[in-house]
């Protein structure tokens, strides 16, 4: 039988004098046929828009993406070649929500380093700050994309595993069924959550709910905020993920930090979960603060940022930079994690320390102050020494030093030294 852990308490009648701005256009659930929605991509010479309506009679796949989504940008040559393909049937429209700090200028340069990259033009309609689709469809992560039917129905969405010439092939024959869609990128039903255990008399006094649950195979990995306008309700789902990832979720300063800076209790970071809350809305700061100390009673941790002196990697020059010669070049900026290999394709130094912080148990520091792209195919398990030999070619070297570091610490409660 699954475990369920349950919190249920009262708000100080204060939290209820804070509000949130309502959302303007209500979510979409499968089922539902979608608005009109007019679209102006970037790159589609000759069309200045591109209507919803006007794609009647194909599947329409909405990809969502950023910049700075490294997994997003690899995956479009799978997603523009699964478009030739089905070019009769499908369309694939990319699209940067509104509420994605990215500018024109800095999409072109993705695009242009995609197809110096790839020798080939970009094709699939690269649409930017798109307000509609945003609220229709809310997300959580990148990339997510959304599937609309021939007749215009929003069917679900999937992650990029769900993207490939079977699922297409399903929508195009709309089995639907056949692909296991999720409702929606956060997936929190506002009319039915998770947690049904108080007489409805109550729910107008219920203030706080939330609950932490075993992991639910066959759900997405994933977490989100969605908001209930009916009901003035906040909620957070977390799907399938481990405490280190709960944490990120609720505190924005964390989402940067590697793995590496984590320092959990060996079963904790292993085990995933699920785990849902329900609430009045509240400032973001004190969510958040409530939100933390919710996963603290939950995980029976202490939990605290704190600098302190540990072994590292940090990576300096060895007094002879090798400038690449195609260092006046654009940065393609890939960083490829295939199987059994990590590659890095003309990268920039913050994509180098992600795959170092990725690949080193403990943290890596970058002390180089290099502003050149990098490139290197590696082993997936690889000693950091034979890196730092690899990197030998930029004029760099990895050596291990102890720093002073900011940990992100969970300490079992009842052992707090």
């Amino acid at each position: 039988m699954k475990r369920i852990f349950l919190a249920i308490g009262i708000l100080l009648s204060i939290a209820d004098g804070y509000g949130q701005t309502r959302p303007k256009i209500k979510a979409l659930r499968p089922g539902d046929r979608v608005p009109e929605i007019v679209f102006s991509p970037l790159n589609q010479s000759g069309k200045k828009s591109i209507k919803l309506s006007s794609l009647k009679g194909k599947v329409v796949i909405l990809d969502f993406w950023a910049s700075y989504c490294a997994s997003c940008i690899t995956f479009f040559k799978h997603s523009a070649d699964l478009q030739d393909a089905f070019e009769k049937d499908v369309q694939i429209i990319t699209v940067i929500p509104s509420n994605v700090n990215d500018n024109e200028a800095r999409i072109r340069k993705v695009i242009k380093n995609w197809e110096s990259y790839h020798q080939e033009k970009f094709t699939l309609p690269v649409v930017l700050q798109d307000k509609q689709s945003a609220q229709y469809f809310p997300w959580s992560s990148f990339p997510h994309f959304v599937w609309i039917d021939r007749n215009g129905v929003f069917r679900g969405i999937s992650k990029e595993q769900g993207i490939d010439e079977r699922a297409m092939k399903w929508a195009v024959a709309d089995a639907y069924d056949s692909m296991k869609l999720a409702a929606s990128s956060i997936d929190f039903p506002v009319n039915t959550p998770w947690i049904e255990l108080l007489d409805p008399a109550q729910q107008n006094d219920l203030r706080i709910r939330t609950a932490l649950f075993d992991a639910l195979p066959g759900m997405l990995t994933n977490w989100g905020f969605s908001y209930d306008s009916v009901g003035h309700r906040t909620g957070l789902r977390i799907n399938n993920l481990n405490c280190i990832a709960f944490y990120q979720a609720v505190c924005p300063e964390l989402r940067s930090m590697p793995d590496n800076r984590f320092r959990f209790p060996t079963d904790k970071k292993e085990a995933v979960y699920c785990f849902e809350a329900v609430h009045r809305p509240l400032p973001e700061a004190v969510q958040q603060q409530w939100l933390k100390n919710q996963f603290d009673f939950y995980f029976g941790l202490q939990t605290s940022l704190v600098d302190t002196l540990v072994d590292c990697w940090v990576l300096t020059t060895n007094g002879t930079t090798v400038y690449p010669s195609v260092y006046k070049e654009e940065y393609t900026n890939l960083y490829e994690r295939g199987v059994g290999k990590y590659a890095l394709r003309h990268a920039d130094p913050s994509l180098l320390m992600s795959y170092l912080n990725d690949v080193s148990t403990v943290p890596v520091q970058d002390e180089s102050g290099v502003d050149f792209p990098i490139d290197l195919e590696i082993p997936a398990v690889t000693p950091m020494e034979e890196i730092s030999m690899a990197l030998e070619k930029y004029g760099l070297r990895l050596s291990r030093v102890r720093r002073n570091i900011q940990l992100f610490i969970g300490r079992p409660v009842g052992q707090l030294h």
